[in-house]
């Protein structure tokens, strides 16, 4: 077992090494102070490093589909539509982000004979773009939105425009050093 490390503690306005403490049975423990905005609040004894989230940018990117179908039987209109992102899987290189997926599209129409039914359409996503000041290794959180247009043509022919909108969250991992106070807690000794 290795020798503990000499950390000083002051108590009463003196400086004594825990390295007794310890062998007597006392626990040290440590306060670190955070501060909002990733500042750092500073207390008196040691450093200590703490790996914490940072938010680098926060990008949103845009992918339109534009695209028509041939409903399985004659439609007289849409009466509901939304669309779920699906297999999100996101790329960083330097300074480029690639983002591919599926959206699940399901649209409840109205057949000629008045009655409802869903059709489902599945599109692929490919969106490339350029975000200074990405490096390999980041992580990616997202979000998507919509707004989706449908329009029918004739009862055999359906074109429709689906906005994507992804709000993203690029995050770096850091390590931050935090200087903190040791606080002498209780004593657990032995009988």
């Amino acid at each position: 077992m290795s020798p503990l490390p000499v950390l000083f503690i002051k108590e009463n306005g003196r400086r004594k090494s825990n390295r007794k403490r310890r062998r007597e049975g006392f626990r040290v423990f440590t306060n670190i102070a955070i501060n909002k905005g990733n500042r750092i609040g500073v207390s008196d004894e040691i450093c200590v490093p703490i790996l914490s989230d940072i938010i680098i940018k926060e990008p949103k990117l845009k992918c339109v589909l534009q695209k028509s179908f041939h409903p399985i039987k004659g439609v007289i209109k849409a009466r509901e539509c939304w669309t779920e992102v699906k297999n999100v899987h996101i790329k960083i290189l330097k300074d480029r982000i690639f983002l591919t997926g599926l959206a699940f599209q399901d649209k409840i129409l109205v057949g000629e004979d008045n009655v409802s039914f869903c059709q489902r359409i599945i599109d692929e996503l490919n969106i490339t773009a350029t975000v200074n000041g990405l490096t390999p290794g980041m992580i990616v959180k997202w979000h998507a939105a919509n707004k989706e247009y449908t329009k029918i043509r004739n009862p055999h022919f359906i074109m429709y425009f689906n906005e994507l909108t992804f709000d993203l969250q690029i995050i770096e991992q850091k390590t931050l050093w935090v200087k903190t106070r040791l606080h002498l807690i209780e004593h657990c000794g032995t009988d």
